[in-house]
């Protein structure tokens, strides 16, 4: 997967949580590979890791001079799709994180509490 951001201006996890960037268009670039298509060898496997990290290089450039990635082959993902999200969505999906990681927290704090009293018993 590779993210083209508009401006060259990667949006960050404080951004994005706090809401405080204006709306932007975020273009994403994928491609999928079947598991026989990607070598097992150590060494094989690391080259073919480094040519798929020159070729995001190079989808970023042309995303950076032209405002889109290219296509390269018929198994290229769909033509590009706008996807709004709303606020109400945001906020439900930020309550509902806030939320179960409070409850993790609150479950991994009894079994520690319950496993000390029993080891110390």
């Amino acid at each position: 997967m590779t993210i083209g951001y508009p401006e060259q201006r990667p949006l960050d996890l404080l951004t994005i949580f706090s809401g405080t960037r204006p709306p932007c268009q975020v273009t994403v670039h994928y491609r999928h590979f079947r598991a026989d298509e990607v070598p097992c060898d150590h060494d094989a496997l690391l080259s073919w890791l480094y040519d798929r990290w020159a070729e995001k290089d190079r989808l970023l450039e042309q995303f950076h001079r032209t405002g889109n990635f290219p296509a390269a082959s018929p198994n290229d993902p769909p033509p590009a799709r706008l996807l709004a999200l709303s606020d109400a969505r945001c906020i439900l999906l930020n309550t509902f994180l806030a939320v179960s990681t409070w409850f993790a927290i609150r479950v991994i704090c009894a079994v520690v509490c319950l496993l000390v009293d029993f080891v110390l018993g």
